[in-house]
């Protein structure tokens, strides 16, 4: 048989780390018959009764081994021993993958049981190494007394990553003194001071031999060199002109290279830093082979003939590269050592390796490399420098002040720099400077807060803009001129639109409506002491005495009325500036969508933005820009867009009309369903205003150009119609007989045949593209002649002839196939009888969410994201869905299917036969309804009796790779982590096994049916309880680190990436959720819509008495709720979510990692899960 735990460490020592853990984990969940999270559970109980383990000894063959039957106090200790090593390989394996996330969450693990078997070992300082160089260094200092050479060795690492080079070499010499070193070590540190060299030396010092200061390090003891010390010995080669021997140590460097892809080839799916060392050698030959030739040697550098281009690879993903960087490293040396070489090359040289040292310093900046940015920052100011190329430098010390915390040194820096560029007239070369340090400045002023918003507006950020805006236009828009104006509008848009939300929170505040009232009742107080006061004058005689208490009065009223009137004026001013401060943002928006460049991405916040801001208060802001903002821009929200159309509405309704013309493929099919919107409609739902608008702008559109754009409007009305009888079809008694496939003739036989699905586009000119498949949206709306298919795009060619009924869901959707132009075959789901508008809006909230996982850097590295599909509503009850393909139901793969969904067995059934099934634990659950006690009892007992089986997945699925298996259960954990925590922030509901899909290619989930959301689970007649599925299935597929390691991690990440831009997805959320089109209610089912359709219908026709009390009780029970004020309602509980407030902690704002694991606790409670739906399957 095969000894598991032999396997696991044999894989570790040939640095098959995955296998490792892969073997580890399995040779676990047969030793101790469950999964690897349990194991300190179990060991524990074993501490307690030693008896227990009498049954557990069983290898990863599933046979006893070959010692025989050992005693119980015996079996106990060997369990021990054996989970011991198996998490002590699973930790050295992690850690030589640099799973950080999993690490330490494993050697938690192991703590716990080595204190079971009160075996009290001190960890080792290798697991530091996750934490920031700076953090490492503290911690790792404690350790340097060691004789082994792992503390001093994360050390080095340390200073390597810091660029601390002087202080690396320093330190390495004095390490290289003492006699115990072994020969890899003293290898190791060889090759580090070679990299300190390498990055610490000016470009001349490079040209002389370390000779004097190697005599001090270890030798290579016949090893070969390491790839540190082949690329420093070939640049010295290089620069003395001995091209052969420079070959030799580049090949040495190649080989060593080589050698630790190979070690990581199959294994991990990082090879950054590989890809930067070969690319680096690349260019050593590339420069030696020109250098032969007499060619300049840089000018392929980039694939580019033209000088100071040949840094343009490296900066494509410059923010992700490793630090350090050997690529721009030895660019930059081969040029300092051409740029001093005194020939008709040098001058070239200098101006590139100016311009790199600019472009490489900026990018080192952006991904905060401080280092870097100051060694080069050292090499632009060391030499000559022009009084422009001085103010640059000016500005790039000022960033470095900022970026390490020092932002008044920052301001006083840029605002002395400016103060001194005043001096110099306008359109100088100095202007580009001015406009960058105006914008900077006015940015950290603004952030720090360190000066009021109106004097930063109009003393930095609105003249930075004003500047920026003619160099643009006087530079003929180039992209530098682009970018710098697109960089300033941002800056003053945030400004302006962070003072207008908080003037607005303000003006909505309770305090100020306090005020208002306080003010209203001073004021009638004024009035009645000025009455009292006119009338004792009039009542006073001639020549009489004025009372003292009417004196007093006088004063009294005098001081009264000053007070209010101060008051009044001030609320004036503040009321006053809302309508300013927003046609400021306007301007400002309008300006940054005309100008930013394609290339700049993630604009959909401004867009949004811009939107709200549009269409704030249901009115339309007049704004005849418009039309400088390119219409693809506002291809996204669309929906919203449409949905505000009115007669008075002239610019939206001309922007509309764009759209429909420039983006067809994009707006046709949401514009034909406004204008059928009064079919399958009930009455309050139909709005024939905008019906009739869509009308209108459909007729126009058919006798506008392009030529193809009428034919098309008629296909996509007729496709939009024959979609619709087919969700409306009764097809109850043609599913009844089992029927797998029905024909379109026989469930459309009363329709024509035109609006029979599969017959209805059939042999038309002009089709329309695949609905839930369309083109990518082109900037310049050039989708083609309309003959053939556009860019990325395919048309609908034809649909089956038969289709099928979905086997879940209480309306039972068709699922139909359409066939591309192109043979692309297409499912989808066709729904009837439910509103699929919200799911729509959660879908495109998912898309920007995604959008912000891109542009966070942790939650990019760990490559974040929601998997989202298309919707397209087509009316008010009834829509197309893409359909998925490759999933399966999270329930699906656990429980036994019956006859009519397939008969499959599943996987609890198959691995734990003898136990409760999921029938009858939901059955036990039912019983002990509603008695809270009771039902938590149940729950211990079901645990006890259901094993939890999804681990088995990702063994079934990507057993045969241990690569393919590992990516998947981190993919699987990762996406778990950002539907739960994004679907808590929305109050996403009824997440229960079947309504949420696994990618059975990579593991990720998908979330489908969005009718409960923004809370309205707390209000259902069994109330859920839990903010999201956390089940022991769903934490099964984790691995030995349940929620400790890469979930908890990953749900940092995600909640840290949500609240940091929670501004911004507030702004999206109030332009969404305000649709006029949709009204938010409780509950959206499908049962519940009827009956209100019915009720309201009756009422409507005249019917009284208790048709209409029950009309009245649907309101009341929130079938039918205001939609403004559900719409603040659901964004006011976002926002306080994001804000770190929970429900059920007495009002006490949380920090992220706080926040992060209350919810994980909450989800995990024992009680709060067992009072869940027993449909829910908590148990599972």
């Amino acid at each position: 048989y095969l000894d598991g735990l032999v396997l696991a460490e044999a894989c570790l020592k040939v640095k098959r780390y995955l296998s490792s853990i892969f073997y580890a984990e399995h040779f676990a969940d047969v030793r101790f018959r469950g999964s690897t999270s349990d194991i300190s559970i179990l060991l524990e109980k074993l501490a307690r009764e030693p008896s227990q383990g009498n049954f557990l000894s069983r290898d990863i063959s599933g046979f006893p081994p070959s010692s025989g039957l050992k005693s119980s106090n015996e079996e106990s200790t060997s369990l021990i021993n054996d989970a011991i090593k198996c998490f002590e390989i699973m930790v050295e394996a992690t850690r030589a993958l640099k799973q950080h996330d999993h690490l330490e969450a494993l050697r938690a693990k192991l703590s716990d049981i080595r204190l079971l078997a009160k075996k009290y070992t001190l960890d080792s300082c290798d697991h530091w190494n996750h934490s920031s160089p700076q953090e490492t260094l503290r911690k790792v200092d404690m350790a340097m007394s060691e004789t082994s050479g792992q503390a001093q060795l994360t050390a080095l690492n340390c200073l390597s990553d810091l660029r601390l080079n002087n202080t690396l070499r320093a330190t390495i010499e004095g390490l290289a003194s003492r006699p115990e070193n072994d020969v890899n070590f003293g290898s190791t540190l060889r090759d580090k001071w070679f990299e300190g060299c390498l990055f610490g030396n000016s470009m001349e010092s490079l040209r002389e031999s370390p000779a004097e200061s190697t005599h001090t390090l270890p030798s290579a003891y016949g090893l070969a060199a390491g790839f540190a010390e082949s690329v420093f010995t070939a640049l010295q080669s290089f620069a003395v002109d001995d091209y052969e021997n420079a070959r030799v140590h580049i090949e040495n460097a190649r080989y060593s290279t080589l050698v630790e892809v190979e070690e990581i080839i199959t294994e991990t799916s990082s090879h950054a830093e590989a890809i930067d060392k070969l690319n680096c050698l690349n260019d050593m030959e590339c420069a030696i082979h020109q250098q032969e030739s007499g060619m300049f040697p840089v000018l392929k550098w980039g694939r580019s003939e033209t000088p100071g281009m040949i840094i343009e690879r490296s900066f494509v993903h410059r923010k992700h590269q490793p630090e350090p960087c050997f690529t721009d490293r030895v660019q930059e040396v081969i040029l300092g050592h051409l740029a001093t070489q005194q020939n008709e090359k040098s001058p070239v040289a200098t101006q590139i390796l100016s311009s790199f040292l600019w472009k490489t310093t900026e990018a080192a900046l952006d991904s905060s490399r401080l280092q870097t940015v100051m060694r080069h920052l050292s090499s632009i100011h060391g030499g000559d420098c022009s009084r422009h190329e001085f103010f640059q430098v000016r500005h790039l010390q000022a960033r470095i002040e900022e970026t390490n915390g020092d932002f008044s040194s920052a301001i006083r820096n840029a605002s002395q720099s400016l103060e001194r560029l005043s001096l110099f007239p306008i359109r100088s070369q100095h202007d580009e400077t001015r406009a960058e340090l105006l914008v900077a400045c006015g940015q950290w002023m603004a952030h720090y807060r360190v000066d009021s918003g109106e004097k930063i507006l109009k003393e930095y950020l609105e003249p930075g803009m004003e500047l920026a805006k003619k160099i643009h236009s006087r530079d003929g828009r180039g992209k530098a001129a682009a970018w710098r104006l697109t960089e300033a509008c941002i800056a003053l848009g945030d400004l302006v639109f962070s003072i207008y939300e908080n003037t607005s929170e303000r003006i909505k505040s309770p305090a100020w409506k306090e005020q208002g009232a306080s003010l209203r009742a001073r004021d009638r107080e004024l009035k009645e002491v000025s009455a009292v006061a006119s009338q004792q004058l009039k009542q006073k005689k001639k020549n009489e005495t004025i009372d003292p208490w009417l004196k007093e009065l006088a004063i009294y009223r005098q001081n009264l009325g000053r007070d209010v009137g101060q008051i009044r004026n001030e609320r004036a001013k503040v009321e006053g500036s809302i309508n300013e401060y927003k046609q400021i943002a306007l301007k400002t928006l309008v300006q940054l969508l005309s100008v930013a460049d394609d290339s700049y991405k993630f604009m959909s916040k401004f867009v949004y933005r811009m939107v709200s801001l549009w269409l704030s208060s249901g009115k339309i802001v007049e704004h005849t820009q418009m039309d400088m903002i390119p219409s693809y821009r506002f291809v996204a929200m669309s929906t919203q867009l449409f949905s505000r159309l009115t007669h008075s509405g002239l610019p939206l309704t001309r922007l509309v009309k764009r759209l429909v013309s420039e983006h067809p493929y994009h707006s046709l099919p949401q514009m034909v369903r406004l204008a059928g919107s009064s079919e399958n409609a009930s009455a309050h739902e139909r709005d024939e205003e905008k019906a009739s608008i869509a009308n209108d702008i459909l007729s126009e559109a058919k006798s506008d150009s392009p030529d193809f754009l009428a034919s098309l409007v008629e296909n996509y009305e007729t496709l939009i119609r024959s979609y619709n009888a087919l969700a409306h079809a009764k097809t109850d008694d043609l599913s009844r007989g089992g029927n797998k496939k029905i024909d379109f003739l026989v469930a459309l036989k009363s329709q024509s045949q035109k609006l029979r699905l599969d017959k209805c586009i059939r042999s038309r000119p002009c089709p329309p593209c695949i609905l839930t498949q369309p083109p990518p949206v082109r900037p310049n709306a050039d989708y083609g002649s309309g003959v053939d298919d556009p860019v990325g795009g395919e048309r609908i060619q034809s649909f089956e002839s038969n289709f099928s009924i979905a086997e879940s869901g209480i309306t039972r959707p068709k699922i139909v196939m359409c066939i591309g132009s192109r043979g692309g075959r297409f499912k989808q789901l066709v729904k009837g009888g439910d509103d699929c508008r919200g799911d729509a809006i959660m879908q495109q909230v998912f898309h920007y969410v995604n959008e912000i996982f891109a542009q966070e850097r942790s939650a990019r590295a760990r490559q974040l994201r929601i998997v989202t599909y298309n919707i397209i509503p087509t009316s008010a009850t009834s829509g197309v869905l893409e359909w998925v393909e490759n999933t399966m139901p999270f329930g699906d793969y656990l429980v036994d299917r019956g006859p009519k969904k397939g008969s499959s067995v599943g996987a609890h059934s198959r691995y734990f036969p003898g136990e409760w099934g999921s029938s009858l634990c939901r059955e036990q659950l039912k019983k002990a309804y509603p008695d809270k006690q009771k039902q938590k009892e149940t729950l211990e007992t079901i645990y006890k009796l259901h094993s939890p089986t999804f681990r088995f997945f990702f063994v079934e699925r990507f057993g045969h790779s241990a690569n393919l298996w590992f990516e998947a259960k981190t993919r699987y954990t990762r996406s778990v982590s950002t539907t739960s925590f994004v679907g808590h922030v929305l109050g996403i509901g009824d997440r229960h096994s079947n309504n949420i899909l696994v990618h059975q290619g990579t593991g990720e989930v998908v979330h489908i049916d969005f009718g409960i959301v923004f809370e309205q689970g707390k209000l259902l007649q069994v109330p859920e309880r839990v903010p999201f599925r956390l089940t022991r299935n769903v934490v099964d597929g984790f691995g030995p680190t349940k929620t400790d390691g890469s979930f908890t991690a990953a749900s940092y990440e995600t909640m840290n990436a949500l609240r940091q831009n929670s501004g911004a997805l507030l702004t999206i959320l109030s332009s969404i959720v305000a649709d006029p089109l949709y009204r938010w209610s409780i509950s959206r089912s499908p049962k519940l819509v009827r009956k209100r359709q019915e009720l309201l219908g009756k009422v409507q026709k005249g019917t009284q008495g208790k048709e209409a009390e029950k009309a009245k009780e649907a309101e009341a029970d929130g079938i039918e709720v205001d939609s403004n004020e559900a719409a603040e309602q659901a964004v006011r509980k976002v926002k306080e979510k994001l804000n770190g407030f929970e429900d059920g902690t007495a009002g006490e704002q949380q920090s992220t990692k706080g926040q992060v694991h209350f919810l994980i606790n909450l989800s995990r409670d024992l009680e709060l899960l067992s009072q869940m739906y027993p449909g829910w399957a908590p148990y599972a």
